[in-house]
Parts: structure tokens; C-alpha cells; sequence
């Protein structure tokens, strides 16, 4: 039996396009790969705000300060809004907007504005950290798939 040209050209054309397939699936994993990467950093950034915004509420007598406050809203509220689904960016801001309340009911009564006991408000700023935020940083563990990175 004898093989013509064509046939000849023909399987070559097939070794390449499968050769082709191949690395093409290949390129398209290590895009997936370097997407995972390029989103592990802020996210990472984000986590880190959230952790440090959290030992605010850890063993304290006192309360985070306005600036403090800031920080968490800057460091992690923000770039969560690019990098984050958006159900728990608006965890985040409850989070923040609750937060500015209680340190806002503070200041007031801090001011002889009020006559509640600023402790009262502490304890509230105090469960609010430590509880809703743990929940937060554990959903967020739970949902986030960041695979190898």
C-alpha cells in the first residue's frame, strides 16, 4: 500500500492541531493560575486590614480610634470592592457604619453629652469586633478558594 502526498500532508496537519490543542489547554491553565496569583495579593492585603482591624476589639479597656476606624475603611472596604463579591463588601461597610456608631455614641457620652455609660457602648463596639468580625474573616475563609496560591 502505497501512501500519496496528501495523506502524507494530512497527518502531519493532525499531529499540529492536536500539538496545537494541547498547548493551548496549557496556556489556558496557566492563565487560570496566574489569575488565581494576581488576585491572592490584594485579597491577602484585604484580609490582613481585617485581621488588624479585629485585634482593635482583642483585650482592650478602651476603643479603636477615629483613625483607626479609617484605616480599616481605606485598607480593606475599598479595594474590596474590586477584589471581593459584593455581599461581603457590604458585610465590611455594616461592619464599619455600626462601628462609627457605637464610637460616635462614645464620643458622646466621652463629651458629658449623654448620660449612658460609654461602657455600655464599649461592650457593644467590643462584641461587634470580635464577634462579627470573626464571622466575617471565617465566611470569607470558607467561600474564597485561592487553591495553590
Amino acid at each position: 500500500m502505497q501512501i500519496s502526498g496528501t495523506e502524507v500532508l494530512a497527518s502531519i496537519a493532525l499531529v499540529v492541531s492536536v500539538a496545537s490543542a494541547f498547548y493551548a489547554k496549557r496556556a489556558v491553565d496557566a492563565a487560570i493560575d496566574a489569575n488565581r496569583v494576581g488576585l491572592h495579593q490584594p485579597r491577602a492585603e484585604i484580609f490582613k486590614a481585617i485581621f488588624e482591624y479585629r485585634t482593635l476589639f482583642v483585650d482592650m479597656d478602651m476603643h479603636p480610634t477615629d483613625e483607626e476606624m479609617q484605616d480599616f475603611y481605606r485598607k480593606a472596604i475599598l479595594p474590596a470592592h474590586l477584589y471581593l463579591p459584593t455581599h461581603f463588601t457590604q458585610r465590611m461597610h455594616e461592619l464599619y457604619a455600626r462601628s462609627r456608631e457605637l464610637y460616635s455614641l462614645i464620643e458622646e457620652c466621652e463629651a458629658g453629652r449623654s448620660a449612658e455609660s460609654k461602657w455600655n457602648y464599649i461592650h457593644q463596639l467590643q462584641d461587634l469586633g470580635r464577634i462579627e468580625v470573626d464571622k466575617l474573616i471565617h465566611d470569607l475563609a470558607s467561600e474564597l478558594d485561592l487553591g495553590n496560591t
